[in-house]
């Protein structure tokens, strides 16, 4: 089943991908020749009037082929060279944009239906922290931190933040009684945020949870947000690639891709939404990126013939898109690489 979650995962993403560039080729009057999920030999082919659809061998990718994307058929009033560079860059940007909007979608959904949500339990208290010297222990139920009722776990963190190194209350429920514990938080790095929190040293309970649903104009805003926060995210990493705080070697790919969609998906449907939002943004984003062959890179083209008025000649259209997919499969050989020795030390 691992295998079948993450082929449906990858279909999802290179379908809303290409179908955005699809959809706006064809509102722009432009004749689209193939429409391919996969790259390779084809499995299946189906001709609809002028467009073959077809699902290829090789699932890392897709493609919409359109009239006109060589010289040799940019006279045709319904090639993609014909169009004005403007229509170019809306085609162009129309993947990234739809992978967008489908994760603000999920993600909506994902607040409709509910989250479930760890309430106040311990589960587990960090040797040698805070709360290991004041006394609580696994199984203790944190109803109140100085004076500020607490509901839900993630309220504990907010709250300790709040109030910094200073020594607050805790009043906990130890099955009966009521205790009420000192605590001076400590300051520590979170690795996987990148950021410094205040924190006491206790992990939640995932047994003890409970479904928080939002209205329906709640969840549009909250699931936007989140949709923007993965996206800050995606560019403080790439930032941090780029400066070297991130190394190389921890770039990931396809096979990683499938591997934590096939794992998501056993685990349930809402982790395996969440992660094809998070993928979705991580997705849109790159393929902005102004590298030839991708579509920021014909993005940029197309505005450098709009501020020059001048079309890009032939050739040198021809060079940077050759030498753009040569970058491209360089990259790709270096992160399936890469998901090759992490799969080989078990990561």
């Amino acid at each position: 089943m691992t295998l079948v979650y993450a082929l449906i995962f990858l279909g999802i993403l290179i379908f809303v991908h290409e179908f955005g560039h699809f959809l706006t080729a064809r509102i722009m009057k432009v004749r689209v020749k193939k429409f391919s999920i996969g790259f390779g030999p084809a499995i299946l082919k189906i001709k609809r009037k002028e467009t073959e659809y077809v699902i290829s061998l090789i699932p890392f990718g897709g493609y919409v082929k359109m009239l006109g994307e060589t010289p040799e058929e940019k006279n045709e009033p319904d090639s993609f060279l014909s169009k004005p560079p403007s229509t170019r860059a809306i085609i162009a940007f129309a993947g990234s944009f739809f992978n967008f909007i489908s994760a603000i979608f999920l993600c909506i959904l994902l607040e409709l239906v509910g989250t479930e949500v760890p309430l106040p339990y311990v589960g587990e208290v960090m040797k040698d922290y805070p709360a290991e010297k004041a006394g609580i222990i696994p199984g203790d139920l944190i109803l109140e931190i100085e004076g500020n009722k607490i509901e839900v776990w993630s309220e504990i963190y907010e709250v300790v933040n709040r109030y910094g190194d200073r020594e607050i209350s805790f009043v906990v429920k130890r099955g009966e009684e009521v205790i009420t514990l000192k605590i001076k938080p400590v300051k520590e790095k979170i690795e996987e945020e990148g950021i410094e929190r205040f924190i006491v040293g206790i992990k939640s309970s995932p047994e003890k949870t409970k479904r928080i649903r939002k209205g329906f104009f709640q969840s549009v805003f909250s699931g936007t947000g989140t949709t923007f926060i993965i996206a800050g995210a995606t560019f403080k990493a790439l930032w941090k690639l780029v400066t070297g705080k991130i190394p190389a070697s921890e770039l990931r790919g396809p096979i990683f891709i499938m591997k934590t969609a096939g794992e998501a998906g056993k685990e349930g449907w809402r982790k395996f939404v969440y992660l094809l939002a998070l993928i979705s943004v991580n997705l849109a984003i790159i393929n902005l990126i102004p590298i030839p062959a991708l579509d920021g890179g014909l993005i940029v083209i197309s505005f450098f013939e709009m501020v020059t008025r001048k079309e890009v000649p032939d050739k040198f259209r021809l060079a940077i898109q050759v030498f753009g997919f040569f970058l491209i499969f360089l990259i790709f050989l270096f992160v399936l690489y890469n998901d090759l020795i992490h799969t080989l030390r078990g990561k």
